[in-house]
């Protein structure tokens, strides 16, 4: 019976050290929005970017990275456990959503605009007029509650393309914080000079997780997270991504 025992003990063991070697893998989900997260020679980079690979690496966590359109990376965090988002904007439409890590920024969003499109005074104007938007954003969550129709909304998957539809006027007007349009600028060219017009709100971001995830993994990822946002690190990474 003794060796039974052992047996018993040795199998439940394996999987104890299984299950720990699960939660040291978290896949993360993000977008392209410079310059937080963004592709660069084949690589996903940014200060968010940064920030998370050099927590992951204090965690000893191995975290895949990967890029794709926002309303997926939302849908796929939203319903998979041990998964991460960012940047997510955090607000009480998405409070109970998920498990809120670490801040990364707080901004500014403004509606922008060509210089030849229409004055406009308030979100009520937009109603009549064509803003592009990142499908699945906090910007379009913000502009439905004001009351802006569907039909005065372009959805896009990204800030680039919103730039080709602005600069062939499909587009009026678009939404951006000021960091995302200064970077995106040097990385996207815009045959005319782009204005602010409306600030919309101020915004704060966070590493964002699905609610269900490994308590210790989650665990893990604050307390290195918060370890990063407190050293000399910080400023290395931000001065590394400063707009030229």
């Amino acid at each position: 019976m003794f060796w039974k025992s052992r047996l018993i003990r040795s199998i439940g063991l394996c999987y104890i050290l299984l299950g720990s070697a699960g939660a040291a893998e978290l896949t993360v989900y993000t977008e392209e929005s410079a310059p937080y997260h963004f592709t660069q020679d084949g690589r996903v980079v940014g200060i968010a970017t940064d920030m998370l690979r050099l927590a992951c690496e204090r965690a000893k966590l191995d975290c895949i990275i990967r890029m794709m359109p926002w309303a997926r990376a939302y849908a796929q965090t939203l319903q998979t456990p041990n998964t991460l988002i960012y940047s997510m904007v955090r607000n009480p439409a998405r409070e109970k959503d998920f498990l809120w890590i670490s801040p990364i920024a707080t901004e500014s969003m403004w509606i922008y605009g060509r210089p030849d499109s229409p004055e406009i005074k308030s979100i009520a104007d937009l109603k009549t007029m064509r803003t592009g938007v990142i499908n699945g954003s906090s910007g379009l969550a913000f502009l439905q509650k004001a009351g802006v129709p569907a039909s005065a909304m372009d959805l896009a998957n990204s800030t680039e393309l919103n730039f080709r539809k602005l600069a062939a006027d499909r587009i009026q007007f678009l939404v951006s914080t000021e960091s995302r349009m200064q970077t995106e600028l040097t990385r996207f060219e815009l045959p005319f000079a782009i204005a602010k017009r409306i600030k919309l709100q101020d915004a704060t971001t966070y590493f964002a997780m699905n609610r269900q995830s490994d308590p210790a993994l989650v665990r893990a990822l604050r307390q290195a997270l918060a370890s990063v946002a407190s050293d000399k690190a910080m400023g290395e990474i931000k001065a590394k991504y400063q707009a030229k």
